[in-house]
């Protein structure tokens, strides 16, 4: 039994599973010999429900919700002990989380008009709170994804706007629109010399847009 009010999120990486529930709790998972084992279960990770789980690496995992509340949890230590928190990193409730490939930043999204960067080294305060994709608090939730090794994220927004902004400036660098309303991204890294691609869903459509440059 991984909840009792009904799984939110979940994130796969090296074969362990974590989710996040409506119950307040985070469940960790293993496959093993073709068979999925629930091994933890972290009872009470926030005080609401668990709108996203990401790992960071195989030992830690990022964790936020309604609390509105970002925690960073080491599975080495005891009880899955929180090393980060970000108190009140939105004005609403956080539905997206998403870690840097260098693992050093983590974004998150919510209803407001921000999405927040951290970079973990630097303590709670936010990196940057980017701004220029919603002119106001929306009703839908979103998922910001980095591209470019980690220098641009690339969001969805208002009606069919997908708009990039630089990491290091944290500035817009562009924008541009599809012919529905985007609200799942996917980073697919190619690979090789190019970004990769970048895949956006929503409204019964999906489709590949061409390597970032």
């Amino acid at each position: 039994v991984y909840s009792f009010k009904g799984i939110f999120s979940m994130h796969e990486k090296a074969s362990k599973i974590i989710t996040g529930s409506k119950d307040c709790s985070i469940g960790l998972a293993v496959f093993k010999e073709s068979k999925m084992e629930c091994v933890r279960i972290i009872a009470d990770a926030h005080s609401s429900v668990v709108k996203s789980v990401r790992w960071r690496n195989t030992n830690e995992f990022g964790s936020a919700g309604n609390d509105r509340d970002i925690h960073l949890s080491d599975l080495r230590a005891s009880g899955g002990a929180r090393v980060w928190t970000a108190s009140d990193a939105h004005a609403s409730a956080i539905n997206a989380l998403e870690f840097s490939p260098s693992e050093h930043l983590l974004l998150s999204s919510s209803f407001d008009t921000a999405i927040v960067v951290h970079d973990l080294r630097k303590g709670e305060a936010p990196l940057f709170e980017l701004e220029g994709h919603l002119t106001r608090r929306t009703k839908s939730i979103y998922h910001p994804v980095f591209v470019d090794s980690g220098r641009r994220i690339v969001t969805s927004g208002e009606s069919n706007l997908l708009t990039l902004f630089d990491v290091a400036e944290g500035m817009v660098v562009s924008r541009g629109s599809v012919d529905f309303n985007p609200t799942a991204l996917h980073h697919v890294d190619s690979g090789g010399a190019t970004n990769g691609l970048l895949m956006a869903a929503g409204q019964g459509e999906l489709c590949l847009l061409q390597p970032l440059h």
